[in-house]
């Protein structure tokens, strides 16, 4: 990439002169955690902004499953937790599908040693299916107090877990994918993405959908 004329661009001799912060190289507002690198611990970034949280936490990822829910174990009783996810409810007796039982359950575990306040919610994929509707969340976003962080892999990734139960490589050794976290410094783009949330939060009807942890 070429530099407009007078603007300087700071780039690295090396990857390698890079700063780490969590295993994750720490750019301007960017961190990204290099598989190739071969650290001996999965990305912390994730953790620990759930830990910095002082009054909310939500989370909007489409993709979640199964994982080790210990990454809640640093937040505050007094934080409110708000996660919105998708999945597929396919008959009326079904709550939702394995995968994301198996996370509720793990909700209700924590619940159990930690009064914490969560609510999670899930867009029902199979009715925008049969009403030819588009509007399924793609991308994943973490919202601490007033910041916002777009997240490149989903919540059981940066799990403990998660590090030893995805991407076999065949060579009996298990690895995570590289991905990276990036902050949203403009208050514009912070209120567009805290308002296409809370619209989708809002609905409470047959697309989005409320899965009770009690």
């Amino acid at each position: 990439m070429t530099a407009k004329p007078g603007v300087a661009v700071a780039v690295p001799e090396t990857i390698s002169s890079v700063a780490e912060d969590h295993y994750c190289l720490k750019g301007e507002a960017f961190w990204f955690y290099d598989v190739m690198k071969k650290h001996q611990s999965g990305p912390t970034i994730y953790r620990y902004l759930l830990s910095s949280a002082e009054r909310e936490i939500w989370i909007w990822d489409p993709y979640l499953k199964d994982t080790d829910i210990s990454l809640f174990d640093s937040i505050d009783e007094d934080v409110s937790i708000r996660i919105l996810t998708s999945d597929y409810k396919r008959n009326e007796t079904d709550i939702c599908s394995r995968q994301l039982q198996g996370f509720a359950d793990g909700l209700k575990v924590l619940l159990v040693r930690k009064n914490l306040d969560i609510t999670l919610k899930f867009l029902n994929k199979n009715m925008l299916y049969w009403t030819n509707r588009t509007d399924s969340p793609h991308d994943r976003y973490l919202f601490v107090d007033d910041q916002v962080y777009l997240v490149g892999c989903s919540l059981q990734y940066h799990s403990v877990e998660g590090l030893l139960s995805y991407n076999f490589t065949g060579s009996g050794k298990w690895s995570i994918a590289s991905t990276a976290v990036m902050k949203v410094t403009s208050e514009i783009n912070k209120g567009i993405l805290r308002s296409a949330f809370l619209e989708l939060w809002n609905k409470n009807d047959k697309y989005v959908l409320n899965y009770t942890l009690e």
